[in-house]
């Protein structure tokens, strides 16, 4: 699998207000190949569910979301409906504060508890340790990814100043994201002219 995607995370809101996260690993540092999938098949059933999921109809949030997407991009699991991100949510509220998806959810969850070095675990830990330890830390990650867009939607609804913001930082961001997947049109003919006059 290209470099990249180690495993996929998502949660889910429910209308009963139940949430469930859940983990789909593509890496698996025990085999040679690091692939975690038995055959080829087994895979790319796994990134038919990833892409099933991205494009399907649901609202989505990420934080960050363009380092997300542009992976997704690359490897063509599609992404859909990814109208929220509660980086550029904060953002829009508060510029000048970290943006850090742990800083955000300190401030936003009464629930928080920090879980950003749980990843490290000790040095005789089992490498099947490490990687329940590593997906555990993805999903904690969807988690509070969530929790802190619901709060920062309810801010929204209720500042004008936030919602400009929003919208337009997010245009930004998509307009960037676009960019930098394109690339850029460069002409090679002036460019080799600048790099001879250099030398």
């Amino acid at each position: 699998y290209p470099p990249g995607i180690t495993c996929v995370g998502y949660t889910g809101l429910l209308e009963s207000g139940a949430c469930h996260s859940f983990i789909i690993p593509f890496f698996d540092p025990r085999r040679d190949n690091g692939c975690y999938w038995e055959s080829e098949d087994d895979h790319a059933i796994a990134a038919s569910v990833v892409r099933d999921i991205n494009e399907s109809p649901v609202l989505k949030t990420m934080h960050n979301g363009s380092y997300d997407a542009s992976y997704f991009i690359r490897d063509r699991l599609g992404i859909r409906n990814w109208l929220l991100d509660s980086m550029v949510l904060w953002w829009s509220l508060y510029m000048e504060l970290p943006k850090k998806l742990q800083f955000v959810s300190s401030v936003l969850c009464d629930n928080y508890q920090f879980w950003k070095d749980d990843i490290k675990g000790n040095e005789e830990d089992s490498v099947d340790l490490n990687a329940e330890r590593y997906w555990r830390y993805n999903g904690l990650d969807t988690y509070y990814t969530l929790f802190s867009t619901c709060y920062l939607l309810a801010l929204l609804k209720k500042n004008r100043a936030m919602q400009f913001n929003y919208r337009d930082a997010l245009l930004r961001v998509f307009s960037g994201l676009a960019m930098s997947m394109r690339g850029m049109a460069v002409d090679w003919k002036r460019r080799d002219e600048h790099r001879e006059n250099l030398i």
